[in-house]
């Protein structure tokens, strides 16, 4: 039988951008669909910007670096990952979270021998958008191996990309200067079969990362991703926003907020429910030391009811109570002798 749509649920479709839908089992208490209301998404960009602007700023600009980014915070009733995961997960967005209108340059780390005088020739020949310098690991090890070098570095350029067999060496050769900011390297592939190197290849992974969100799916039920500047105009922040939500489709989602890196984060969207009857875990059972359960015979029943008073009631019963204790204990103490025995 086809789960139900709520009355609510189908309401919800003609205000905002329906992301997955329905609401079903809803007699489990659990909201299994995210609906988003694009009204909502502005509302809360609105008042993040009047909170900001409220703020003393420190420096001459509004904003700056990292207070610029709105992010998207998410808390669900179950993990997003069971096991610790360091490979960030990509999301396709429909509008790029990075400021492309203004110079806008991509740095690629490779391997050592991975790309030689021919191939780089190949790649300023095909002007790939935005790529703006190849380093490679021996040049980390050696131009920028001192701290100075590495911060002028992740100054320089606004997105790292690396040679995913190259990603996992990286911490050592880029050390806290990258690993402290939101600058981490991505990790792309840039071999085709026969373990190639691919000049299309590399154009089409540097598109697709801007053109993507990532994060790296935590062993816990809290989740920020970074949605770009808060400055971007509200219908491609809704957009992206919709875009997310629907990646997030089959996670038990409790609830999304929007915040600046500061200030308080502003609910977009709230679960009905959040367990599920299968959530909630059975009865705890009585210890095995604990009493047994007092059980009367027909007789001592047929005596309870005939009892004038309860102290008549209370004296049968505790007659029983006596011997179920009498009798419990010499089970243990019959138990203990063979426990002995067998030593």
């Amino acid at each position: 039988m086809p789960p139900k749509k709520t009355k609510k649920t189908a309401g919800a479709a003609k205000k905002g951008k329906k992301v997955t839908g329905t609401v079903v089992n809803t007699d489990t208490k659990v909201q299994k669909g995210v609906s988003v209301k694009d009204g909502a998404v502005k509302k809360a960009v609105s008042e993040l910007i009047k909170w900001k602007e409220s703020q003393k700023p420190e420096k001459p600009q509004l904003f700056d670096d990292d207070e610029a980014s709105l992010y998207m915070q998410l808390t669900s009733v179950k993990f997003f990952s069971k096991k610790q995961v360091l490979k960030p997960t990509a999301v396709a967005v429909p509008h790029p979270v990075h400021d492309l209108e203004n110079e806008f340059k991509v740095c690629v780390f490779v391997k050592d021998g991975q790309i030689d005088a021919e191939t780089l020739e190949k790649i300023e020949q095909e002007n790939i958008p935005h790529l703006a310098k190849i380093i490679s690991a021996s040049e980390l090890k050696g131009a920028y191996k001192s701290y100075e070098a590495r911060r002028k570095l992740q100054k320089e350029y606004d997105l790292f990309l690396s040679d995913e067999s190259l990603i996992t060496a990286l911490p050592k050769l880029l050390g806290k200067i990258f690993y402290s900011t939101s600058k981490l390297p991505l990790p792309i592939r840039l071999k085709i079969k026969e373990n190639v190197f691919s000049v299309t290849t590399l154009a089409n992974q540097v598109s697709k990362t801007i053109h993507s969100v990532h994060y790296v799916p935590p062993m816990g039920v809290n989740l920020t991703i970074n949605l770009g500047s808060v400055r971007q105009p509200l219908d491609n922040i809704v957009d992206n926003v919709q875009a997310l939500t629907q990646h997030f489709e089959k996670q038990p989602l409790k609830t999304i907020q929007l915040k600046l890196l500061e200030s308080p984060g502003l609910p977009i969207y709230i679960a009905e429910h959040i367990f599920s009857e299968q959530d909630i875990g059975e009865e705890e059972k009585p210890a095995k030391d604990e009493t047994p359960e007092v059980r009367l015979t027909k007789f001592e029943k047929g005596l309870v009811e005939l009892a004038l008073d309860e102290d008549q009631a209370r004296s049968i019963v505790g007659r029983k109570e006596k011997k179920v204790k009498k009798l419990k204990r010499g089970k243990e103490n019959q138990n203990g002798g063979d426990s002995k025995r067998r030593k």
